[in-house]
């Protein structure tokens, strides 16, 4: 018992920790952010996190499990830079193109990408939603 209950802790404390790492590396950029995005989206409270959790789990889908995971079987190397450049170009369909903020969006998928190479999906697409519930219930 005491052996899962450690493992669960770890998970927990994993998924958890990678969305404040991106965190930090987005404050590092200082770009203009946004003004709420999600928030003009999304007006609701339960609509930000339902959307959150929907959209890290589906674009971990979309962009490691799918495209990664087929673009790897070619080379590693270029299965991480096409992939976290695919994934930032999409979250430009609200927005007008920045290239601080394309930047961190390639240097998001890029975490993304090694969160799910090294420590595997469920990791990745609940540190994800964690992220985006975090930026979506920013003021």
């Amino acid at each position: 018992m005491a052996k899962n209950t450690g493992k669960i802790a770890l998970f927990c404390y994993e998924c958890a920790i990678y969305p404040c790492l991106l965190l930090i590396i987005g404050s590092l950029h200082r770009f203009p952010q946004d003004p709420n995005i999600m928030m003009k989206i999304y007006s609701e409270f339960g609509n930000i996190i339902f959307n959150s959790i929907y959209a890290g789990f589906v674009e971990e889908a979309a962009f490691r499990v799918v495209l990664f995971g087929w673009l790897k079987q070619y080379s590693k190397l270029w299965a991480y830079i096409i992939s976290s450049i695919i994934f930032s170009l999409v979250h430009y369909q609200w927005r007008v193109f920045e290239w601080n903020s394309f930047c961190f969006r390639v240097e998001a998928g890029l975490f993304f990408a090694l969160i799910y190479q090294y420590r595997g999906y469920l990791k990745a697409a609940i540190s994800h939603s964690i992220y985006d519930i975090i930026v979506g219930l920013s003021p």
